[in-house]
């Protein structure tokens, strides 16, 4: 279970996006699964935001 928050997770997915977190933090998140808890219900574009990322981000939550 994950130990962040449903709007952590979100903050991180758009955090990730912008050009504070994309360079650095981005590959990790992509590396590490991070947003596999992440509710994909409560982005702004469900489809196309998704497809900024590998699919590696969402773990075994594809």
């Amino acid at each position: 279970m994950s130990q962040l928050s449903t709007y952590e997770i979100l903050i991180m997915f758009y955090n990730c996006l912008s050009e504070f977190g994309k360079d650095k933090f981005k590959p990790l998140v992509e590396k590490y699964g991070m947003l596999e808890y992440m509710d994909g219900e409560l982005l702004i574009d469900k489809v196309s935001h998704v497809e900024f990322y590998d699919q590696s981000a969402f773990g075994m939550n594809k």
